[in-house]
């Protein structure tokens, strides 16, 4: 028969054992690009020579919903209209500069959500933070917190 202090080990886990499941369980940042787009390409290379591991999603492919929109723009701490890509044709295209002045939050999520291209790129998801389009400086400062 086991002894009193053996059992109790073999039930509770160590602090060690929770350290490494807890490690082992983090997500991978979600990135979110356009892989034509040059920055998309040099923000993903900047995460790739600092070793940090992404999943790679194509912002046309799988277009963010209105959800996945809400959410990560509340987490942000940004207004909506930091989620646009401003510069890009289908914004200029669909004259959507007074539309983002004037529009309430929730249509302007539902715009952003019909069409990928209206993104502001990249985007890198992370379970702490939300970084939009690429800036070497934010994001450095940003991930130098994680590491």
């Amino acid at each position: 028969m086991l002894r009193a202090s053996v059992r109790a080990n073999l039930i509770q886990p160590s602090v060690f054992t929770i350290f490494v499941f807890r490690n082992t369980m983090k997500m991978k940042p979600l990135f979110i690009c356009y892989p034509r787009c040059s920055t998309c390409q040099k923000a993903l290379k900047w995460l790739q020579e600092r070793g940090i591991e992404v999943e790679v999603r194509d912002i046309v492919q799988q277009n963010p919903s209105e959800a996945e929109l809400e959410e990560w723009i509340d987490r942000s701490g940004l207004a909506v209209n930091r989620f646009f890509n401003t510069s890009g044709l289908r914004y200029k295209a669909l004259n959507l500069k007074e539309k983002v002045r004037t529009a309430s939050r929730e249509e302007l999520i539902r715009v952003l959500s019909t069409d990928g291209m209206l993104v502001k790129r990249p985007l890198l998801i992370a379970s702490d933070k939300i970084l939009v389009g690429f800036r070497e400086p934010e994001w450095a400062a940003a991930l130098s917190e994680k590491r």
